[in-house]
């Protein structure tokens, strides 16, 4: 599926979204630079994906699964990504602040803590992270 087709796909039926996820489980997902500001991507399987420079601020992410997901130069400010898997996530250079990470699964990311250099622009609540 296209960029285009995807990015609708997301912006209007998250359950469709997932469901063509598991129908294609070797299609690689390009969402690099595409422009997600304040969506509800709540449970949305986005593991693997590619969103390089993507715009993600304000976004919902809560219980969504980045595993493994290539988020470089993303701006992922103001995003929640409570009880979210971001394991093996790749967030170098992204922009990243005022983000919330409660009971958020961390493990093996890449850059989230070192492109923030400030623990203060988390919000976390006990759980994993």
């Amino acid at each position: 599926m296209n960029k285009d087709k995807l990015v609708k796909l997301l912006k209007t039926d998250t359950v469709k979204f997932n469901e063509y996820r598991k129908q294609h489980p070797d299609e690689k997902i390009d969402l690099s630079g595409v422009d997600l500001d304040e969506e509800d991507l709540r449970t949305v399987n986005l593991s693997n994906a590619d969103l390089r420079n993507a715009l993600l601020r304000v976004c919902n992410f809560m219980s969504a699964n980045l595993s493994g997901a290539d988020l470089r130069g993303a701006d992922i400010s103001f995003s929640k990504f409570s009880f979210a898997n971001l394991e093996n996530a790749d967030f170098t250079g992204a922009t990243i602040g005022k983000i919330r990470l409660n009971k958020t699964i961390v493990k093996g990311t890449k850059g989230l803590m070192a492109n923030n250099g400030n623990r203060d622009q988390f919000t976390t609540a006990g759980g994993f992270c």
